[in-house]
């Protein structure tokens, strides 16, 4: 996403009007927000990965809750399967 930004900011005068970049086919504004978003998420999960395992008896939502200003989108998303209930029972 980074390359095809700046391909496509090196061919588009400034300011730049939403409406006459999606006539032409170059990139949106939503565009750039979609590639900054996927560009944050990859950065995210690399450092993520990179970083110290945590002792599985630490309370993972709080571990998130504590890191959620490093990770927004990875503790967003993290939040999302946390929040499940485990369950013994068949459904």
């Amino acid at each position: 996403c980074a390359a095809t930004m700046a391909q496509a900011n090196k061919s588009v005068p400034a300011p730049v009007n939403p409406f006459t970049l999606a006539a032409k086919g170059k990139m949106t504004v939503e565009k750039r927000e979609e590639c900054h978003r996927k560009d944050q998420v990859e950065k995210e999960l690399q450092m993520y990965k990179a970083m110290p395992r945590i002792v599985t008896s630490d309370d993972a939502a709080a571990w998130w809750w504590n890191m959620r200003t490093t990770y927004p989108y990875l503790s967003d998303m993290a939040f999302s399967y946390l929040c499940v209930q485990a369950s013994s029972t068949p459904s």
